[in-house]
């Protein structure tokens, strides 16, 4: 074999072993890069993707609680003295239909659990706003009316003279009458609620509201998603701060303090004066709405809420509002959740208006 077949058979003969595993050497490091920004990338990408879907869940929370608060009172006619519904220390109930009924358009309750506050938001539907009538005559369940032209058969109204006690009565059937000798009537609802006499409402100086189709919606933190009267609103919510905000006097229109829903003001369905002036101090409420990225993170990731050094109660978990004097941050509770800290979070936060009974502000 001559020298030129022998060089050209040693070419041919392949890598070497010490070339295979230098190659393989090269190619596990280049995978374990690749898969190192791989993994990099899909949880940046998992976490932007969670943090997207609290945006929207908390956007989507906070605005349903919004449109449905902004109603609170409609339909009551706080605007109009000659019925003063604000001003009742009793609501008779005289409707079998209607049930529980109170005159507090909205109402927080505190809760002890890591879902923070109940909201309850009272309004009814009446496309007149429940503007009062005045009645003529009451006979049996028909009142003798002005106008009926308000009403419509099933709507919830209120009788009252503008004293303390206001009877709340359902509408069964109209009659347009034949003014000025007929007048129109309103039918009510028969029979009523038992150990409740309609003939015991007043006549002097008595008008009725009908305020539409009368609506209690509740809102409140269940788990992790915000819940309308037991149905879910959004996902990733794990907590809700609800407070009031009051005014000097009933009459003022000016917020100047923020209080909870405990101690005095945990209850604005009892009877008595001190719940009227109460119910007419609130004008306006502010929510703060906890939505929670469902990416739980290897590192702590939150830290708790550090409120001024100088004023007491700091919030214990993330922050919504900060202490002032006289109106003391919520307490937003997170330490329900194993690990709390270890989950991203978004906070949405509103002052809502209660546009009805600031309105009614001449009224009071």
């Amino acid at each position: 074999m001559s020298d030129r077949s022998s060089a050209a058979l040693n070419r041919s003969s392949g890598f070497t072993l010490v070339e295979i595993m230098v190659g393989m050497v090269v190619a596990l490091l280049a995978l374990l890069v690749i898969m190192q920004v791989f993994g990099s990338f899909e949880g940046q990408k998992r976490m932007t993707t969670g943090t997207a879907d609290a945006q929207t869940n908390g956007a989507l929370a906070l605005q349903s609680v919004l449109r449905e608060t902004q109603l609170a009172g409609f339909g009551i006619s706080a605007f109009d003295r000659r019925v003063g519904p604000l001003e009742c220390t009793t609501a008779e109930n005289a409707s079998i239909a209607l049930g529980v009924f109170s005159m507090a358009p909205v109402e927080v309750a505190n809760e002890v659990s890591a879902g923070g506050d109940r909201l309850t938001v009272r309004y009814g539907g009446s496309m007149s706003g429940g503007v009062a009538t005045r009645i003529t005559s009451i006979s049996g369940n028909q009142l003798s009316v002005d106008s009926n032209l308000g009403c419509r058969v099933g709507d919830t109204a209120v009788v009252s003279n503008g004293g303390d006690t206001c009877f709340v009565v359902s509408v069964d059937s109209l009659d347009a009458g034949a003014p000025p000798a007929v007048p129109p009537k309103i039918n009510l609802e028969n029979p009523v609620t038992p150990g409740v006499s309609l003939g015991s409402l007043p006549t002097a100086n008595a008008f009725v509201s009908c305020m539409g189709q009368y609506r209690e919606v509740t809102f409140e933190v269940d788990g992790d998603r915000l819940e309308r009267d037991g149905e879910e609103v959004a996902s990733g919510i794990v907590n809700m701060q609800v407070q009031y905000g009051i005014t000097a006097t009933p009459v003022d229109t000016q917020i100047t303090q923020w209080v909870d829903s405990n101690d005095e003001w945990a209850n604005l369905s009892n009877e008595g004066a001190t719940d009227i002036d109460r119910r007419k101090r609130i004008k306006a409420v502010r929510v703060a709405i906890v939505a929670r990225n469902p990416l739980r993170d290897a590192e702590v990731v939150s830290q708790a809420c550090v409120q001024p050094a100088d004023l007491t109660d700091p919030a214990i978990g993330v922050c919504a509002w900060k202490n002032e004097a006289g109106s003391p941050a919520p307490v937003i509770d997170l330490s329900g959740t194993a690990d709390w800290d270890r989950y991203r979070y978004r906070v949405f936060e509103t002052i809502i208006p209660l546009r009805n009974v600031v309105w009614a502000r001449e009224a009071m």
